[in-house]
């Protein structure tokens, strides 16, 4: 015997009012004059066929919330000083001498308003002394105006970078000799014109090129952002490490007028109601295969009276979960709606929940950031391209912009064509010509193959020198001249294998700004990890062996 579950046919006729005379006034009016034809469509459509026709009128939704904390050692962070994002991407920037220079000259006009007298002489002269600005010979050479620009301040240059890090790392020289509100208005000005770099833990992985950052809920939960680096942090980038605790968090109930969802473009829902031209049933081309076209237009044109909107107002930082919803309707009747989370099993249905490793932890909760709503990026200070030489089984990072030390950019091609020496050929009357390796230019730095252990198989890639042919007998080699290449001055830096992809990925550091609460200016400075482009082959070839062609 065949169970046939399967709906009815259904057919459906329009009905139209139609006129005998030229006068159209009458049957636009659509005037119904008995009651029992409108009852009589009601039934041909199916409308009696409901349990209730009740109208929900009120919401009452009761929700936990779990206050965030940003975890960066023993220091606590408030979402109303400063965004998420300024906070987890802040990074050291390369200050060169020109920001060291205007840094100084701050740092002494502060001086010149909070001292007078020959104990403010004696500040500035003890300044010079011991925060002297160091010249880059490299940049002498290589950059126009450099020079220029060291002689027009004479012998007044003080290193404002350099003491500013003193001051920060606690040099107990400056606390005995300037006074405290210098420093206090010093260190205000240079906080808010490069961010608080210095004071907070560093979230930038260097091996991954990407951010790592971790909000506190409890003693025993937190969620961690481990993969960030797209410049906009939002809730979908973390990950909760444990299940949710409920010991800090707070019930609250809170109650709504619920109303009826809808969208721009959206058909009316009533029957004689008359839409705009911004409704146009005809332009609806959808295929078989668009299925979420399908599933909003049957959602328009069908269920939409069915959906109603109600706004929870809760906190920025902070984790929500919404409990249980008691409907009341127009008949006084109460419908429970519970946590779908902790329904029934089998049930359960959620979408803005964070993953957890433990599948068997129920968890729930939708983290609500602080939103920017801009941002302002300035032109790259500073950009890398990681690319992958098959052919010399290595890869490179090359320098595309640099920092000029003037307060600009510069090219990395452009500054590496001061150094680049021409190729000479030998005066011998060999036929042969042997060199070690073809010239690389000077903003291409290595990253050479290297095995994590003698038991494993994996690798890293570790970062090189190549010899500097322009140095002097004790140069160690071609240094970077990027943050990004530079994490940890006098320390090896890896990049894992697999973060190289093989069409490449390009690291751009630049300053950010926004506006805060209250109007509050905030910058900083941070990377961006996009996908690389096609950059020209290194040409690295070692041990090369030519023959010369003579020329009669």
């Amino acid at each position: 015997m065949i169970n046939n579950k399967c709906e009815q046919f259904r057919a459906w006729n329009r009905v139209e009012g139609v006129t005998a005379t030229d006068n159209m006034e009458e049957a636009l009016r659509a005037e119904l004059y008995d009651p029992l034809w409108m009852l009589g469509r009601q039934q041909q459509f199916g409308e009696f066929q409901g349990n209730d026709c009740g109208t929900a009128v009120t919401v009452k939704i009761a929700h936990e919330m779990v206050p965030l904390a940003f975890s960066d050692g023993n220091k606590s962070f408030d979402f109303r000083d400063e965004p998420p994002e300024a906070r987890v991407e802040a990074v050291q920037p390369v200050l060169g001498t020109f920001e060291a220079i205007e840094a100084g000259t701050q740092l002494l006009k502060i001086i010149g308003f909070a001292s007078s007298g020959s104990s403010g002489d004696d500040i500035v002269t003890w300044l010079r002394e011991h925060f002297p600005v160091a010249i880059d010979t490299e940049s002498m050479e290589a950059i126009d105006g450099y020079e220029e620009m060291l002689y027009c301040f004479g012998e007044s240059l003080v290193d404002g970078v350099a003491f500013y890090h003193a001051y920060i790392f606690g040099d107990a020289d400056i606390n005995e000799t300037i006074p405290e509100t210098v420093t206090t208005l010093y260190a205000k000005w240079f906080e808010g014109l490069y961010g608080h770099y210095l004071d907070q833990y560093n979230n930038w992985l260097a091996d991954r090129l990407e951010y790592k950052a971790e909000f506190v809920i409890d003693e025993n939960s937190s969620i961690v952002a481990g993969e960030y680096f797209s410049g906009n942090l939002e809730w979908y980038n973390f990950d909760f490490t444990e299940k949710v605790g409920r010991s800090s968090s707070t019930t609250h109930i809170s109650r709504y007028l619920p109303t009826k969802l809808t969208y721009p473009g959206m058909p009316a829902d009533r029957w004689w109601e008359i839409e705009d031209e911004s409704i146009d049933f005809m332009n609806i081309n959808a295929d078989q295969t668009d299925i979420a076209k399908l599933v909003v237009t049957e959602f328009t044109t069908l269920y939409s009276n069915d959906w109603l909107v109600t706004p929870l107002d809760v906190p920025y930082g902070s984790v929500c979960r919404v409990k249980s919803a008691l409907v009341r309707d127009t008949f006084g009747e109460y419908s429970y709606i519970p946590n779908r989370i902790t329904g029934v099993a089998g049930e359960e249905w959620d979408l803005f929940s964070m993953y957890n490793d433990d599948p068997d932890d129920n968890i729930d909760g939708l983290v609500l950031f602080p939103s920017i709503h801009k941002v302002q990026d300035s032109d790259p200070i500073e950009q890398v391209t990681f690319k992958r030489d098959e052919m010399a089984n290595m890869a490179w990072g090359v320098e595309e912009q640099i920092s000029d030390n003037m307060g600009g950019t510069l090219s990395g091609d452009s500054y590496a064509a001061q150094f680049t020496l021409p190729t000479r050929e030998s005066d011998s009357e060999a036929d042969l010509s042997f060199s070690f390796m073809t010239p690389i230019p000077f903003n291409w730095i290595p990253f050479v193959p290297v095995q994590l252990s003698e038991n494993s198989d994996q690798i890293k890639l570790k970062r090189a020198m190549l010899p500097n042919p322009v140095g002097n007998a004790d140069s160690a080699g071609i240094e970077p001249k990027t943050g990004i290449l530079m994490p940890e001055v006098g320390k090896s830096q890896y990049i894992q294998e697999e973060e190289v992809l093989k069409g490449g990925v390009t690291v751009t550091g630049s300053y950010q700004r926004t506006r805060w609460y209250n109007g509050k200016t905030i910058n900083w400075f941070g990377y961006k990890k996009v996908p690389g482009k096609n950059l020209k082959e290194s040409g690295l070839k070692l041990d090369l062996l030519q023959k010369k062609i003579r020329q009669e």
